[in-house]
């Protein structure tokens, strides 16, 4: 399992909190790495958890094992962070940066601008409760499906280009422009019987 995070700040409900409504969920999201670990929280504890983990915590104090703070970083890291280290609530650590638009067509929020430094961690915001992962695991495509209506959502990253800033729905395919780098994103479901996983794009 993968995970990232992002210089904008985004809360959509996470999964358990979309279950609890009867929501159903078909769509691929652009999410941070700490969404998919509370939905997988949520649901191993059967809706007894419903804390929302931090991105916070993630972001400014998992240093070098995950990357390069505000400027991208390394999946795999930020789940052993959180599975060595675990992380504390958003309520206790919560995201500093106001949301901000990181696509060029999008008028949700004001642009996000030049990537800020990366804040200082807060070792006194790090407060329990603090929850731990269990185990750190990759999957294959085809077992995805599987993972996904066992233990919740996953999260995957994939090479992203120009023109994937105007994108707007449906099935992502690369047509121009040059390579802009990596892009994690939470796989949430998936759509029968097409073979391809269908991305609705989320950026804050």
């Amino acid at each position: 399992l993968l995970g990232v995070w992002s210089r904008g700040k985004m809360h959509p409900p996470t999964l358990c909190a979309l279950l609890a409504r009867n929501i159903v969920v078909d769509v691929v999201v652009d999410i941070l790495s700490q969404e998919a670990m509370s939905d997988r929280l949520c649901i191993a504890s059967n809706g007894t958890v419903k804390d929302e983990l931090s991105a916070e915590d993630m972001l400014s104090c998992c240093l070098v094992q995950c990357g390069m703070g505000c400027n991208g970083g390394f999946p795999t890291g930020a789940w052993r962070f959180f599975k060595m280290h675990g992380l504390t609530t958003e309520s206790k650590y919560p995201y500093v940066f106001p949301p901000c638009e990181h696509h060029i067509n999008k008028t949700h929020y004001k642009p996000c601008g030049p990537s800020q430094p990366t804040p200082k961690c807060v070792r006194a915001s790090e407060k329990k409760p603090r929850y731990h992962g269990k185990s750190v695991y990759s999957v294959s495509p085809a077992k995805i499906q599987a993972e996904i209506m066992t233990n919740g959502p996953v999260e995957a990253a994939f090479t992203v280009y120009q023109d994937f800033l105007a994108y707007q729905s449906g099935v992502y395919r690369h047509v121009s422009g040059p390579e802009l780098g990596g892009h994690a994103i939470k796989i949430m479901g998936y759509r029968i019987p097409s073979p391809t996983l269908h991305l609705t794009d989320a950026l804050a």
